[in-house]
């Protein structure tokens, strides 16, 4: 061997250029895997739903009663393994938009911290998911219970409970219009890659749109069953979505628009699958 070449200095250089390519590639495919986890959450919600309309046994689910269905199944345990790998990649997309906002570098103000604090909210709301699907994975118990409506009962309790539900009810308002909005401008449909079709990807933002326009009508929905809790004497209790979907259901033609709400979830689902394989960027 030559005494100008010096192997381990050219090995260690290799590395230090492979590695973090290699720790890049590892963070997207979790990322993308947490876009069908998610997906796939919103997909299986949409598709009982519209089985409740027909089939009275059928009991309309939000996350986490979906979690508790998936996990009494067979291959439970399996499927929930997967859930918890895929929401804890897509909570990792969340805190680094939240630490990093990297679509905006060097950009902030009043919008982008409402933004960053959106993301920290999210991340936070799909960790809570990630706890309870790891509990039913180690085989520990978990209540059925409501954890909206249970937080609503708590803080009815508090001295300043009546105003942290009106604002919580408002601002939970507030993100469903910013959905819609968001829907009909197109600013929440992301970029897709020149590999899709371009006919497969007017589909997909058409989907896309639909998907999003469900996501936001189930929020303007929990708001606003949570406002009538609030200041309505009798009224059911306010909850989170499937509570929502279920009060949906006993309004006049709930089951229609039940099955409109259960449709765009489900598109939101095929919506998030070619987003995984085909988006542009994976933050």
């Amino acid at each position: 061997m030559s005494k100008n070449i010096h192997p381990i200095p050219q090995v260690k250089q290799r590395f230090q250029h492979t590695a973090p390519t290699t720790v890049h590639q590892w963070i997207e495919g979790l990322i993308r895997l947490g876009f069908v986890a998610k997906g796939s959450i919103y997909g299986t919600i949409g598709l009982l739903a519209t089985i409740a309309i027909f089939e009275s046994n059928q009991e309309i689910v939000g996350t986490h009663g979906l979690l508790l269905k998936i996990a009494a199944q067979p291959w439970g345990q399996l499927l929930i393994g997967i859930l918890i790998i895929g929401l804890t990649g897509y909570v990792l997309r969340r805190l680094i938009q939240a630490l990093f906002d990297p679509k905006h570098p060097g950009e902030f103000n009043l919008k982008r911290l409402i933004h960053r604090c959106g993301y920290f909210i999210s991340g936070l709301t799909y960790s809570g998911v990630v706890y309870t699907a790891s509990q039913l994975f180690m085989g520990l118990d978990v209540d059925n219970d409501d954890t909206i409506e249970d937080l609503a009962a708590e803080l009815f309790e508090q001295p300043f409970g009546l105003w942290l539900m009106i604002i919580g009810g408002i601002a939970t308002i507030g993100v469903g219009c910013s959905y819609l909005y968001g829907a009909y401008s197109g600013s929440h449909i992301r970029e897709f890659n020149s590999t899709l079709n371009h006919q497969v990807k007017r589909w997909a933002i058409g989907i896309g749109k639909v998907g999003i326009a469900a996501r936001g009508i189930g929020f303007m929905m929990i708001g606003i069953f949570l406002l009538q809790a609030t200041f309505l004497v009798g009224s059911d209790p306010a909850g989170g979505l499937a509570n929502a979907l279920k009060q949906l259901q006993n309004q006049p033609f709930g089951s229609l628009w039940l099955g409109v709400i259960a449709f765009g979830f489900m598109a939101y689902a095929l919506y998030m699958l070619l987003v995984a394989l085909y988006s542009r960027d994976w933050i």
